[in-house]
């Protein structure tokens, strides 16, 4: 171990070459309409990584961005990227421009990767940085010809076409120094702007070294992919699988919609999504008994997951194992597991699964408002420590001072979580209780109302303004906007919609708007977010 309390670690990227290197001739990839072997997938990462490597405009900064698709071209950025020696940084083709403008200039990224899907989103971008960046243009037909037309439109910046690359060498499977950053992934932030969480080789390494042993994946399981590449449970996906010599089933829009009909049809055998869409599922009439039979592991993540979504899985998914796994951003996709058995028949229909107990050598601390460890049961905050604690926040010394805290006696880093668990002793294991802030996941996603709301009050001349999740117990399935008689006045729904667009991605989106003529407010002055739940409730019930 090193001076900063880094090692030699192997290289999050290295299973995945190693396995293109091994069996060149197996579906790495699968799409609707096409299939790529772990060969092709190699190439195509190893270009990319030349190309990124050949680039002039490198500079300090690890961080590369990527606006992609998923297609093969944005699976081997991530790949290519990290064998160039950089970071990846996704940034959403969805996402409004300026937001994405805004993390190149935070990242200080003088590389962007950009695909089919990217280049189309582009021009908005470019238009909003004000730095020169060097352009990968990884698209799939006469790569010249689009870099000369950008050139033309945006002089300022470098366009190259994927492939020149002069001299140039990939590190295709290389140990690298556990603290050397894997990605940049940014969330949602309580102070109005998205938090960057620098996640390294050394995290990635450790979690995908635990889910390995825990579930032994082999060449012949064939995974789902249905998270964003900005959406940090991507990484299971793409990594594990791939490391695991799986195939990783890529499904439709199409797909997404009816994912009952894709998982029998795909033959998948591991499914990984977030709570969410077994509750969808049941709405649209998709969960049938025996369903899926193809499935040896289910696992969910993300969200809580209540008895009644996971015994309706379990009965359509009767040949698998059912995982609820938890772990924020800042700890690794996750680093915590409940295997559903027997005890948890007990569980009333809304009641939580367990999220269960840390990863192997991982540690957790339960600490009430004192911050004294909670001896017994009861209920606390919950800290993370050990190699799957993330680097820390891009360009935020007082988040990362607030959030990642060392113990003066044993040196140990921890993560506060900000959620509050409840210590079962007769199982040794931990239940989600809630949040200590205004924190909420929707959809898997993690979402600060401070964020929604500043952006609401910003396209209503500042009148008050609060998001509400609904309903108001987890798990959360929208959100509702609360103004006041002022924002009516300033602004149609129809036109703060599209406001509100042009600076939240759209999971971020209210669902819909209420309208208060006057705020409850609590002691304190402040609005009472308890007391405008409980007056919507009255309104309309079901909203």
């Amino acid at each position: 171990m090193n001076e900063t309390g880094a090692f030699p670690c192997r290289a999050a990227h290295a299973g995945f070459f190693a396995r293109a290197a091994a069996s060149p001739d197996s579906v790495a990839l699968e799409f609707a309409d096409a299939v790529v072997t772990y060969g092709e997938l190699g190439e195509w990462a190893t270009r990319i990584a030349l190309s990124v490597s050949s680039c002039e405009a490198v500079c300090a900064s690890p961080w590369v961005g990527m606006l992609v698709g998923k297609r093969v071209q944005g699976y081997a950025a991530i790949f290519g990227i990290l064998a160039a020696g950089k970071a990846y940084m996704p940034l959403s083709c969805a996402a409004p421009a300026a937001r994405s403008a805004g993390m190149i200039a935070r990242a200080g990224s003088a590389i962007l990767v950009a695909d089919d899907e990217g280049v189309q989103e582009l021009p908005a971008i470019l238009e909003r940085v004000d730095r020169q960046l060097a352009v990968l243009v990884a698209v799939s037909n006469d790569a010249q010809s689009v870099c000369d037309r950008l050139a033309i439109a945006y002089p300022s910046h470098r366009f190259v076409p994927l492939g020149d690359a002069v001299g140039a060498r990939a590190s295709l499977n290389v140990e690298v120094d556990s603290n050397a950053p894997a990605y940049l992934l940014f969330t949602s932030g309580s102070t109005g702007r998205p938090k960057g969480v620098m996640v390294s080789h050394g995290n990635v390494r450790h979690f995908l070294d635990v889910i390995g042993r825990t579930f032994a994946f082999s060449p012949d399981d064939r995974f789902s992919q249905t998270f964003d590449f900005t959406f940090d449970l991507s990484v299971f996906d793409i990594f594990v699988s791939l490391e695991a010599g799986a195939t990783l089933c890529v499904p439709s829009d199409g797909d997404k919609v009816l994912p009952r009909r894709y998982i029998a049809r795909a033959g998948l055998t591991v499914w990984f999504s977030v709570p969410s869409i077994v509750t969808a599922m049941q709405a649209a009439r998709q969960l049938h008994k025996g369903a899926f039979t193809s499935l040896r592991h289910s696992l969910f993540c993300g969200e809580a997951l209540v008895a009644k979504a996971a015994r309706a899985w379990i009965d359509a998914a009767p040949n698998a194992s059912l995982v609820n796994l938890y772990g924020p951003t800042e700890a690794t996709i996750c680093c915590m597991g409940h295997r559903w058995d027997a005890r948890d028949e007990s569980l009333g229909d809304e009641q939580f699964v367990p999220i269960g107990r840390p990863f192997d050598g991982l540690g957790a601390r339960v600490l009430d408002e004192r911050m004294a460890s909670v001896v017994g049961a009861g209920i606390g905050e919950l800290w993370i420590g050990g190699p799957q604690v993330a680097l820390g926040y891009l360009d935020s010394d007082a988040e990362n001072a607030r959030r990642f805290v060392r113990d003066e006696v044993t040196g140990e880093r921890f993560y506060c979580t900000g959620d509050r668990v409840f210590r079962d002793n007769v199982c040794d294991e931990l239940r989600y209780v809630g949040r200590s802030d205004h924190q909420v996941k929707i959809r898997g996603y993690r979402i600060e109302l401070a964020e929604v709301e500043q952006a609401l009050r910003a396209c209503t001349n500042g009148a008050n303004a609060i998001a509400v999740p609904w309903p108001p117990q987890a798990p959360h399935e929208k959100l509702i906007a609360v103004l006041d008689a002022a924002g009516r006045d300033t602004r149609a729904e129809p036109v703060l919609r599209r406001e509100l667009l042009q600076k939240l991605p759209g999971y971020m989106l209210p669902d819909s708007v209420v309208y208060f003529e006057t705020f409850p407010l609590n002691s304190n002055g402040k609005i009472d977010r308890r007391a405008v739940a409980q007056q919507l409730a009255e309104r309309a019930p079901d909203h």
